[in-house]
């Protein structure tokens, strides 16, 4: 019962803090790879890796993670440095 009320609201803080802190570093949009598309021409941002489902991009623009959802995306993340493929091997 505890865990179906703590992820919830879980996942509303850290979308909240990625939104209201904006990582300068990059960060996961989850959502279509239009939404990424649109935003990284007009924001001047660099896609760092597309996969399916996610995009990894960065931006030193502040507004930016509001600017993807803006354009379209489900979720945004702060990026670990390596992120994922850091652990492929």
């Amino acid at each position: 019962m505890a865990l179906s009320f703590a992820l919830p609201l879980w996942f509303a803080g850290v979308l909240a803090a990625t939104v209201l802190f904006e990582p300068t570093s990059a960060v996961i949009m989850v959502g279509p790879a239009a939404a990424a598309e649109a935003a990284s021409a007009a924001e001047k941002a660099a896609i760092i890796d597309a996969r399916s489902g996610y995009v990894r991009m960065a931006s030193l623009r502040k507004g930016f993670v509001r600017e993807l959802y803006a354009h379209g995306a489900w979720m945004v993340w702060p990026a670990v440095d390596a992120g994922c493929a850091g652990l492929a091997g």
